[in-house]
């Protein structure tokens, strides 16, 4: 198959960085996807990442380096700002961002990492679970220009809120 067919099997949403077992098929796929910085983009966890364990740090770290300078899609759930810290870094290319965050997560203050601008942010999805800890959210619309759909859930709130068009 031609690098660009073999990479649009790979686009699929259900394959993810983090847990990626991918290259270790053979040496041509390892070539391929590591010299495809999109293939690195589309950040999902299926697990909490715990700053705890260094193979899930690391590997978070690897894909964030792989991606480039590609708009990022993020998918997790978070438990530590250490985490936090690493994919806020890259906060300029943040596109898509649905973060989960459960009691296990350490307090996170949201508001500083979008405070700090995102430029490219267009989704920002974020999930209470019961007892999850998140310091309050607000955001001047000039550090986030491009967020179009925003979703806040969790049995915390009143009820589940869905803007569909922020413009």
């Amino acid at each position: 198959l031609p690098t660009e067919i073999f990479m649009k099997v790979f686009e699929d949403p259900r394959l993810y960085c983090i847990d990626v077992q991918l290259q270790g098929v053979c040496r041509r796929w390892q070539a391929m996807m590591l010299s495809t910085p999109r293939f690195w983009a589309h950040l999902i966890a299926s697990k909490a990442i715990d700053a705890k364990k260094a193979n899930d740090v690391d590997r978070l770290r690897k894909c964030l380096l792989r991606s480039g300078r590609v708009p990022l899609r993020v998918h997790m759930t978070i438990m530590s700002p250490d985490v936090s810290k690493d994919l806020f870094t890259h906060r300029n290319r943040l596109f898509s961002l649905s973060l989960t965050f459960n009691k296990h997560s350490d307090e996170l203050d949201l508001h500083t990492a979008l405070s700090s601008g995102m430029p490219k942010l267009s989704r920002l999805e974020v999930h209470l679970d019961t007892m999850a800890k998140l310091l309050p959210l607000s955001c001047p619309s000039n550090l986030i220009p491009s967020l179009q759909h925003l979703t806040l859930s969790g049995p915390l709130l009143s009820s589940s809120s869905t803007a569909r068009s922020l413009k």
